[in-house]
């Protein structure tokens, strides 16, 4: 079993809080997709007021779809390896 992209937007939707929209770009590596997730105003409107600063950062691992969060900030070196997946808005580079 291979995840797409598309599938592990579905499983965050499944996890996320009420509110909250699951972007249509993200970032990946070898093993995992890191969706990214939070206010409309945010990811979609680029409203730096809405941004989240909660450093959570919502993971599917390619190969089952097991889904988990964890901080960047306190995991820089598990992200070392990801580049970015879709069409990033420049207002996210």
């Amino acid at each position: 079993m291979s995840v797409t992209f598309e599938e592990a937007q579905e499983i965050v939707k499944k996890q996320i809080q009420v509110g909250f929209v699951v972007a249509n770009w993200g970032n990946e590596n070898d093993q995992w997709w890191e969706i990214q997730a939070g206010d409309q105003r945010y990811l979609v409107d680029f409203d730096d007021d809405y941004a989240s600063f909660d450093d959570i950062c919502y993971l599917v691992r390619k190969s089952d779809g097991h889904y988990e969060t964890k901080s960047f900030a306190s995991n820089m070196e598990f992200f070392d390896d990801f580049k970015p997946y879709g069409d990033v808005p420049s207002f996210f580079k």
